[in-house]
């Protein structure tokens, strides 16, 4: 039902939804944290978002981690702090900013099972975050910037391996 109703563009009864079903699986083993991610950013509810990835401060996805930064870039621009949790993101997996920077360059098609730091986790990444790096100001410039200086993958320190997709 938070799936329709995010697609109606419903995003307030659909968080409603997802938040439900977070209180119900406060571990979410289920991942419906990303999907209550991708509701909170398409609604522009940034500060519940931050409360979000507070909430689950150990999470290692890609979606985590180039939320966080694009939430400081929002919060107070291009600061060292940005730029170091950007940094980590794309050092993490650097194909969802490729693929956030470059949507045709991301494989089609919704893998059933995604590995830390790959390209398949970069697509639900990217698919996830692209829209709300285009809606904030100037982020889709600085994406591009940092993506061409950051250089090389680097494993994640208590990352799970083999997590499952959203889907």
């Amino acid at each position: 039902l938070a799936e329709v109703l995010a697609a109606l563009g419903r995003f307030d009864e659909a968080i409603g939804h997802y938040e439900g079903l977070l209180a119900l699986n406060p571990d979410d083993n289920q991942g419906n944290r990303y999907l209550l991610l991708e509701a909170l950013l398409d609604a522009g509810r940034y500060e519940a978002a931050g409360a979000l990835l507070g909430r689950f401060e150990d999470d290692g996805s890609a979606e985590w981690m180039y939320c966080r930064a694009l939430l400081a870039f929002r919060s107070e621009g291009d600061t060292p702090a940005a730029r170091a949790a950007l940094s980590e993101a794309i050092r993490g997996n650097p194909h969802v900013a490729r693929f956030i920077i470059d949507p045709d360059s991301a494989p089609d098609g919704d893998p059933s099972f995604v590995t830390f730091g790959s390209p398949d986790e970069a697509v639900g990444a990217s698919d996830l975050l692209g829209p709300a790096f285009e809606e904030v100001a100037g982020a889709l410039d600085w994406l591009t910037r940092e993506a061409a200086r950051v250089k090389g993958p680097r494993s994640r320190k208590g990352a799970r391996r083999g997590r499952q997709t959203r889907h």
